[in-house]
């Protein structure tokens, strides 16, 4: 119903009449149907202001119209590639980013899934938990102030090559992959290490020698 003609008309009355009510009134009797409103009438003023147009950006591009030909090469690529972005099967099939991403999503229903980093559990040592937690809880039992000679410690790697880790990592599909990443444990890397213990945080400490040690 509101043309660009007539919300500039708006505009200009409004200019005249310095008044949403009565623009409002004037509406009503020229056109003869329910008037817009005064928070439209004052919206379509400011961005008359501020962008000097009143024509829908909207209507300028119209969504194109995705084919099944479209839908089946985005499904070809990521069946694939999986762990391939939105930008990257962009590049390759000529296809919108966005348009590749409402294909993902709404046509294909496909889901991101963040690869796991793990380390690999061995037979005995589910064994070694279980016996190290036990000799923990009866330390604590036998003396009240065992907690603090107590220091609970971790670290994180930071490859300085380019490398891949299980946040950075995405597969695309509509189950879980349930996979893991292997990593290799040569490469130019930076350790960091953080202490916690009753008293307070140790730490960060940084090393680029190998192994961490604890006279490192």
């Amino acid at each position: 119903m509101w043309t660009p003609r007539r919300k500039v008309q708006c505009v200009l009355w409004l200019a005249e009449l310095k008044s949403g009510t009565r623009v409002e009134r004037r509406a009503r009797r020229e056109w003869n149907v329910d008037p817009p409103t005064r928070k439209s009438i004052y919206e379509w003023d400011k961005t008359l202001r501020e962008t000097g147009s009143l024509i829908s950006q909207a209507g300028k591009h119209p969504k194109q119209h995705v084919t099944e030909e479209t839908v089946d090469r985005v499904h070809g690529s990521f069946s694939r590639s999986p762990r391939r972005s939105f930008r990257q099967a962009s590049r390759e099939l000529g296809v919108p980013p966005s348009t590749v991403k409402d294909i993902v999503h709404k046509r294909l229903r496909l889901h991101a899934y963040k690869l796991q980093l793990l380390h690999h559990i061995k037979p005995n040592d589910h064994r070694k938990r279980t016996d190290f937690a036990v000799e923990m809880l009866s330390h604590i039992e036998e003396n009240d102030s065992y907690l603090d000679l107590v220091l609970f410690s971790d670290e994180s790697t930071f490859y300085c090559v380019g490398k891949s880790t299980g946040i950075t990592v995405t597969f695309w599909g509509s189950e879980n992959p349930q996979q893991v990443i292997e990593y290799e444990g040569n490469t130019s890397k930076l350790i960091v290490w953080l202490g916690l213990h009753k008293h307070g945080v140790t730490g960060p400490f940084f090393f680029m020698v190998f192994p961490v040690t604890g006279h490192s």
